[in-house]
């Protein structure tokens, strides 16, 4: 095709799009249209075909250690299955995040160490056992996904199960792959050809964990019978944010309206209400309280506006807060890539409370998004 007739097929394809959008708006002029605040305007769609997104803002459990009583986690659970999302994401660092940061070397090698070693090195090994890129691991984990749900009362289902685990290993998508082997039969778990003994030992204990990657995210996806769970997180800002991160941390130690601690009253309130919560054996009013408009706007008050109160000399408070934003519109990003293939449906996302506020602004600006609020589906009388 020439450049020229190309030319004229797009321009006439763009009018054909423009007249099927007549009518598909006429078409939905009898049903509820979706509305939203927002800056960016709503699509022209109606309500039910909307996408929905719930951010659930969270403490990070690993910080019980291995007493955790999972059943405190019950309730809330009960609560996010009301919700019935499609997909779930975590707050684990995205495959394609890995990747790139991998494919950086040394200047993503120090931050990849602290946030995503274990994953990026499970990643290598499975790749060399298999034989296959990480472009054809994606590829694969595509073909045995469109494959399992046809095979779901056949035999050969634990081995799709099988390669599954190796090949989302092997796409850095380690919550994927963990997902996968929880649900072989315990004798099955340990016969996997090509899966290294570490990674055996780590999902053995890691199963177990309070995370809440796996104590909400694999504990939910488990009820839903989900297959896969989305890995959302980024730090890729961290490549530029540690060459400031030396000079605003002595700033910030030796400065006299930080050195009072102004966030302190905050976290005290939250870790009483969290010890009360946990002591009578449900967390979710700790969750309804993480998740309110009241708490996200303390939060940033409390981590983000006191920067600016601190009035620091060198400025640093706006490259902090922008490195964030950086961060959260990666975050961002992660989450609408997931959503893209899955319009209309409706995703959880499990994440550390910091962000909430920040991803639910952003994600209502999507043209098509609905955000939504645990305090949706939490009834007194059935909660």
């Amino acid at each position: 095709m020439s450049q020229r007739n190309g030319m004229s097929f797009c321009v006439n394809l763009m009018a054909i799009l423009w007249l099927c959008s007549l009518s598909v708006s006429g078409m939905f002029a009898q049903s509820s249209p979706f509305h939203k605040d927002a800056k960016v305007p709503a699509a022209k769609i109606s309500e039910a075909e909307a996408s929905q997104v719930l951010v659930l803002g969270t403490v990070h459990l690993r910080s019980y250690g291995d007493d955790f009583n999972h059943d405190v986690l019950d309730r809330l659970l009960n609560v996010l299955e009301k919700y019935k999302p499609d997909l779930i994401g975590i707050e684990s660092l995205a495959p394609i995040v890995i990747r790139d940061m991998v494919n950086s070397g040394e200047a993503n090698s120090e931050i990849l160490k602290e946030v995503g070693q274990r994953t990026a090195e499970f990643g290598k090994k499975t790749r060399a056992s298999l034989n296959v890129s990480w472009f054809d691991a994606n590829a694969k984990v595509g073909e045995l996904l469109e494959s399992i749900e046809v095979r779901q009362k056949s035999r050969e289902l634990n081995q799709v199960r099988k390669e599954l685990v190796l090949h989302f290993l092997s796409a850095n998508d380690i919550y994927s792959a963990l997902l996968q082997w929880s649900y072989l039969r315990e004798a099955m778990r340990t016969n996997i050809d090509g899966l290294d003994a570490d990674v055996l030992d780590y999902f053995s204990k890691h199963i177990q964990s309070p995370n809440e990657n796996v104590s909400i995210g694999i504990a939910l996806a488990t009820r839903l019978n989900h297959q896969r769970i989305y890995a959302i997180n980024d730090h890729r800002d961290k490549e530029d944010f540690v060459k400031v991160a030396d000079a605003l941390s002595k700033e910030l130690e030796n400065n006299e309206y930080l050195k009072s601690q102004p966030w302190k009253a905050l976290y005290e309130e939250l870790t009483g209400i969290q010890t009360e919560a946990y002591a009578s054996g449900n967390l979710l009013s700790l969750y309804v309280y993480l998740n309110s408009e009241e708490y996200v706007h303390k939060d940033i008050d409390s981590q983000w506006q006191i920067l600016f109160k601190a009035k620091l000399p060198s400025g640093l408070a706006q490259t902090r807060t922008a490195y964030w934003d950086v961060r959260n519109l990666g975050i961002a990003a992660n989450i609408r890539r997931a959503m893209a293939l899955h319009p209309g449906k409706k995703m959880l996302v499990v994440i550390g409370a910091s962000h909430k506020g920040f991803l639910d602004a952003l994600l209502a600006e999507c043209m098509d998004v609905k955000v939504v609020q645990l305090a949706d589906f939490v009834s007194s009388e059935n909660d």
